[in-house]
Formats: structure tokens, C-alpha cells, sequence
């Protein structure tokens, strides 16, 4: 084995960031001793790091040149080393501003995405709040479940009324009143609990809209119908009770701060 060159340091407590991180080492990109939990990383004998920088995008650290670069920079340096057209190609001046954008969308909202605890209380490895990503995301899912999921349920199951209208404008006008008439401590709470509400209102409407399509061409019995319900929402339940505790969590920040 050739001698460590890197080091990439990841968020262990993101799904999302151990998949992916997990993915460069299955398929050579980097060593699996180049790969480091930021939990575990001894920070003290890497140069350079930004301690709150590399919560916010991960950090790949160049040993041999004592250099760090962070998020989508890092991961096009990384696919380069097996795929360097590739890499050129998104590291035109014409596509920064899309994958930049791409990368801080999924990065500023990876706890709200995954609902994930921190495992530690010393280093949690959680990015800022940033509000306008924040916004972005509650109203980007709040669009997406009125216009494919609720149209779907409605149908599916044969409702006699309709929810999608007035559920958009509900969730624009929470959020606007949350970004408007809230100071700051306040907002990063609300907007908290109004992305972890959206994305637990994303799951269950991906399952009833699956339920509901089901239901809706295979003409299965109510009772039947009902009993896929009651499953789904037990598969749900560690999930909701996951985020009901980082709503917790963050609550005893904002009282504490």
C-alpha cells in the first residue's frame, strides 16, 4: 500500500456523508486510512483546517503540500484522481456557480435531511445555520409535496377535496413571517423545527402517496389499505421520534445561548 497522501475528513453522525465518503474508498479513490470520521481526527497535526469551515463543507487535506481544500472543490480533486476529463470539465468557471450552489443546498441542510443526532456533545460537526439555504429547502419541499405527493393522496384514495392549494400558501407564509418578523436566535429555531416538520411532512406523504397509488390500481380492500398504513407509520416512528429530539436539542441550545 503506497503511503497516505490525504486526508478526507467526514461527518460519521450524516448518512449522506458516510455513503459517499464510503463509495471513494470501495472504488479507489482514496485509501481507506485517507478516510477519517471528523469525530476521531487527531485536528492538531493537520494544517490549516477551519474549524468551522470543514463542519460547513468537507475538507480534503493535501499532506504533501500542507494545503486543505473544502466542499465541491474536494470532491472534484478527488473524482479526478480516476476521472481527470471529468473533473476539468466541472471545474469550468460556466459550472461553478450550479455545483457551489448544489453542494451548500445539500451540505447546510444534511441535518435536517438525514435527522441524524450528534454522537457526541464535544464536536458535533454540525454545519451553521444558513438561512437562505434553510428557506430555499422548506420551500423547495414544501412545493414538491403540494404539487406531486397531496394531488396524488387526493386521488389515490379518492378524496372529495383538495389539500395542495391552500398547503402552499400556508407554507410560504410561515416562512416569509419567519424570515421577516423574527430575530435571529428566533429564526434559526423556527426554521430548525419548520425543516425538520417539512422533511418528517416529506416522508409521510411519500408513503401515503405510494399507498395511495397502490390502493388505486391493484383496488385493494380498505382493511388491507389500512393495515399497509399502520406499517408504514411504525417504520416512520423512529424517524419522527429522532427528529422530535433534535428539535429538543435545539430548543436547549437557543436557551441556553
Amino acid at each position: 500500500m503506497s503511503a497516505i497522501q490525504y486526508q478526507l475528513l467526514y461527518d460519521a453522525d450524516c448518512p449522506l456523508c458516510v455513503w459517499y465518503t464510503g463509495y471513494f474508498k470501495q472504488h479507489g479513490y482514496l485509501q481507506p486510512a485517507e478516510v477519517v470520521p471528523m469525530q476521531q481526527a487527531n485536528l492538531q497535526n493537520l494544517p490549516g483546517l477551519h474549524r468551522q469551515k470543514m463542519t460547513n463543507e468537507i475538507p480534503l487535506v493535501n499532506i504533501a503540500q500542507q494545503s486543505v481544500r473544502y466542499g465541491s472543490d474536494a470532491i472534484i480533486a478527488i473524482i479526478g484522481k480516476k476521472h481527470p476529463t471529468l473533473a476539468k470539465i466541472a471545474s469550468w468557471r460556466a459550472f461553478q456557480p450550479f455545483i457551489k450552489t448544489l453542494y451548500s443546498f445539500i451540505s447546510y441542510n444534511r441535518k435536517v435531511i438525514t435527522g441524524t443526532l450528534p454522537s457526541c456533545s464535544h464536536m458535533t460537526c454540525a454545519p451553521a445555520f444558513h438561512l437562505r439555504n434553510r428557506m430555499a429547502f422548506v420551500v423547495l419541499m414544501q412545493l414538491l409535496i403540494s404539487a406531486v405527493f397531496i394531488p396524488g393522496i387526493v386521488t389515490g384514495f379518492g378524496l372529495p377535496f383538495t389539500l395542495h392549494e391552500g398547503w402552499w400558501m400556508m407554507g410560504v407564509s410561515a416562512i416569509l413571517s419567519i424570515a421577516f418578523f423574527l430575530h435571529e436566535k428566533q429564526q434559526q429555531l423556527w426554521m430548525e423545527l419548520c425543516g425538520q416538520m417539512t422533511m418528517w411532512f416529506l416522508l409521510t406523504s411519500v408513503g401515503a402517496w405510494l399507498l395511495a397509488n397502490v390502493q388505486h390500481y391493484l383496488q385493494m380492500p380498505w382493511f388491507t389499505a389500512v393495515a399497509g398504513t399502520f406499517y408504514f407509520l411504525q417504520l416512520l416512528w423512529p424517524q419522527s421520534k429522532q427528529r422530535w429530539q433534535y428539535v429538543q436539542l435545539q430548543y436547549s441550545l437557543y436557551k441556553n445561548a
